[in-house]
């Protein structure tokens, strides 16, 4: 979405390690550790692109914590109230819902990266060490507890939407990866910034990072999770 540049800039901008880096950096002046508000502010008045159009990223650990660093009342477990909080932060939104339906293969390729520190193969392009592939150790249940923690994030995204009367558009990481124009297209449609005009090519830097060692690591967990599961 963001090489549209039809959707603002999208990226984890509620992140409080991501906020502090912006700050740090010097690409935002508000300090969001003395004044969330003004650097909310600031964000929606500087990332937006040409058409008005503000993006962001949003993990729902960080979603969660958006009422109460703006100040507005609102319980950690208070889907609809919670809705009502990012519509006054943000005015009239469009909602993509970003998931992947294969919740062993995130897992596995989340502590891949984390055991190697390679996330994306641009780390390599851009002159970062090769990842060290000498560390991979399989850990079942390092994998198991992200199997389940994304499990039960989805679970609380899909009571967000229900609950707060929100229709979002649903993009798997499975149908962008085979067809990613189009999947692109039925996106910008959504937000309501599509036209004729748009090119939409894949990004040539993106490039998977599974291996065999992932379908070695899918194929031992499932293994051992239908094991534990039989007990």
């Amino acid at each position: 979405m963001r090489w549209t540049w039809r959707c603002g800039d999208p990226k984890e901008y509620l992140s409080p390690t991501r906020s502090t880096a912006l700050y740090q950096r010097g690409d935002v002046k508000s300090d969001p550790a003395a004044n969330y508000p003004g650097y909310i502010d600031e964000l929606l008045r500087s990332t937006r692109t040409d058409n008005g159009v503000f993006g962001v990223k949003i993990m729902w650990k960080h979603l969660q914590k958006l009422p109460r660093n703006m100040d507005i009342p609102c319980a950690m477990q208070d889907y609809k109230h919670l809705a009502r909080a990012v519509r006054t932060v943000f005015g009239r939104s469009h909602f993509l819902w970003s998931r992947r339906e294969d919740k062993a293969k995130q897992a596995i390729s989340f502590v891949k990266a984390k055991q190697t520190g390679f996330f994306t193969h641009q780390q390599g392009a851009q002159g970062e060490r090769a990842p060290d592939k000498a560390r991979l150790e399989f850990d079942f249940d390092a994998i198991h507890a992200l199997v389940q923690r994304f499990e039960d994030e989805e679970a609380h995204w899909e009571k967000f939407f229900r609950l707060g009367r929100i229709r979002p558009l649903v993009v798997t990481y499975e149908d962008i990866a085979s067809d990613y124009p189009g999947q692109v297209e039925k996106a910008l449609r959504h937000v309501g910034v599509w036209d004729k005009s748009c090119e939409i090519q894949p990004p040539r830097r993106n490039q998977k990072l599974a291996d065999q060692t992932s379908a070695e690591w899918l194929e031992r967990y499932r293994t051992m999770a239908a094991e534990r599961e039989s007990r």
